[in-house]
């Protein structure tokens, strides 16, 4: 979390850079940069004015700690007149657990104060834009949560109510989620909200996935469909989607009460308006070949615009030893798999996953020619020919540095063996 107590010379520093993003502008500053405080002027000092003459100094900045937007002061034209908006997430040092979105507006010769929303948390999880009824403003989507939690969040939607006389923000919705996405779901050019939320006063079903709509003549949300996950999941933990034959795709990666991880694979019906899991030509949930226990999720591995499936496997002939306690097991690996139709094809991405997730290998150019073992004392991966000799070909070391830094080691300890290169065997890892 990226928080930074600020006083009346100290804020001045946020404004130092600012990037550009499609319809939107960002203002983001570092600790370091904190220690030469310049002195600003134009634009960015009337922001900063505008902001202390409502607030005051003794705040702390609270920056979100995921998504696209990751700065205390965002800008974005949310009534898409043409001019941007900026919205300042921050807490008052005297009471620092309960943050604000503070919403400044241009009048074209001054920035003036324009709202102060108190959140549902200590901290902002995410900020998003959507427009859900299709009229010319954007409604905000605020995620707020409370020391850093990878579990339930508040989510709040927001909404702008602007007159020629007066300007307001209206609290659409709060829901408690663990995640969620926007997206035009039946393609009927009106955007749907699907969020993960809590029922866990049902054993059975402790999770749902539900989507709701805008409904734009009463101005609030209204309920589509709904979704029960599998009863084996202790918390759902990250969203992805793909497109396919003009279909969205859901991919819901959830860690389950037992310690192993599998992904819920959804489609949204548009006929029906109903989510639906995909299931083989016996009826069976695809989902049920995607139980693993690494902590992997989906992922578009090689960048085809399509989500891939972690699917567990092992890898023959290779095991994962422990010298200090001598103990043995067989070596698991991911392979990244494909839905296509009603199956899951593996695509040729097959990787190792170090236990404690400090690196990843891709291991698929090698199962037929070598064997392996990773040391877990030593974070050492290393591959030996798979003939009588059983010779050391090539090791992978993992290692980490005092300054925090870390890196990849590669020594090839016969290359007649392989033709293969360092660079190249290198290339193959992946520090997480």
């Amino acid at each position: 979390m990226k928080i930074v107590k600020t006083a009346a010379g100290v804020l001045l520093l946020i404004f130092l850079c600012v990037s550009v993003l499609s319809s939107c502008t960002m203002f983001d500053f570092s600790v370091e940069s904190l220690l030469h405080p310049p002195k600003l002027t134009g634009e960015n000092a009337l922001i900063q004015r505008a902001f202390e003459d409502s607030v005051g100094t003794d705040v702390l900045l609270v920056s979100p700690l995921t998504g696209e937007y990751r700065s205390a002061f965002v800008q974005y034209d949310i009534d898409q007149n043409g001019s941007e908006e900026t919205l300042v997430f921050y807490a008052k040092t005297a009471s620092p657990n309960e943050a604000h979105m503070h919403i400044l507006k241009y009048d074209g010769e001054n920035w003036f104060s324009a709202g102060d929303v108190a959140g549902n948390g200590s901290e902002v999880y995410s900020i998003g834009f959507f427009n859900f009824d299709n009229d010319p403003s954007m409604e905000i989507a605020v995620s707020w949560a409370v020391s850093d939690s990878k579990r339930i969040k508040t989510l709040a939607l927001y909404q702008f109510n602007e007159s020629e006389a007066s300007f307001a923000v209206s609290q659409l919705s709060v829901l408690q989620i663990y995640d969620y996405m926007v997206s035009d779901f039946d393609f009927d050019g009106r955007q749907e909200l699907m969020y993960l939320m809590d029922n866990s006063s049902d054993q059975d079903n402790p999770f749902i996935a539900n989507v709701i709509k805008m409904l734009p003549s009463e101005g609030t949300f209204g309920y589509v469909c709904e979704l029960k996950l599998s009863s084996s999941i202790n918390w759902p933990a990250k969203v992805s989607f793909d497109i396919a034959d003009g279909t969205y795709r859901l991919y819901i990666d959830c860690a389950n009460n037992d310690g192993t991880y599998m992904t819920e694979v959804l489609y949204f019906d548009c006929e029906s308006s109903v989510l639906s899991r995909i299931t083989d030509e016996d009826g069976i949930s695809l989902s049920s070949q995607t139980y693993r226990h690494a902590e992997v999720y989906c992922e578009d591995v090689n960048n085809d615009h399509a989500i891939e499936v972690p699917v567990e496997k092992y890898y023959e002939g290779a095991f994962i030893r422990s010298q200090e306690s001598g103990a043995e097991s067989e070596m698991q690996i991911i392979a990244y798999a494909k839905i296509n139709g009603n199956r899951i094809d593996e695509t040729s991405y097959h990787y190792f996953y170090a236990p404690g997730g400090l690196f990843r290998y891709r291991v698929d150019a090698f199962l037929s020619q070598y064997r392996a073992e990773y040391m877990i004392e030593n974070a050492e991966l290393i591959f030996y020919t798979s003939d009588d000799s059983n010779a050391k070909v090539f090791t992978v070391k993992y290692t980490e540095f005092a300054n925090q830094n870390k890196d990849i080691f590669v020594e090839i300890a016969e290359p007649a063996v392989t033709q293969m290169k360092e660079q190249y065997l290198k290339s193959l890892a992946e520090i997480l």
